[in-house]
């Protein structure tokens, strides 16, 4: 099993997040539970900004994959309906998530 400091040790030593990338990708179709996530990036399309950021090895997040709860609003993700019985109704505002792209999120 791969921790997520392995997946940041491979990408520092190829300069690229490729591979590791690809074996998250992997490891989900494994699972194979579409209940896991609410929203996936495509994987080519997870692919292409990986190349992208090819040898930025300086930013803190390359290589690593992780996944944004679902009570976050993240722009250009879609994202549940609030429960029927809750009371609350929030208006949806998506995170622009300033930073994390040049921290070498995918």
């Amino acid at each position: 099993m791969l921790t997520l400091a392995d997946y940041r040790a491979e990408a520092l030593a190829t300069g690229s997040a490729e591979a590791g990338l690809r074996a998250a990708y992997a490891k989900l179709r494994d699972w194979n539970d579409p209940a896991l996530l609410i929203a996936l990036r495509p994987e080519a399309a997870a692919i292409a900004a990986a190349r992208a950021l090819a040898g930025r090895t300086d930013l803190p997040l390359f290589g690593v994959p992780f996944f944004v709860k679902d009570n976050i609003d993240v722009a250009g993700l879609r994202r549940p309906p609030p429960a029927p019985s809750s009371p609350i109704r929030l208006p949806y505002r998506p995170l622009p998530l300033p930073g994390w792209k040049r921290r070498g999120r995918l």
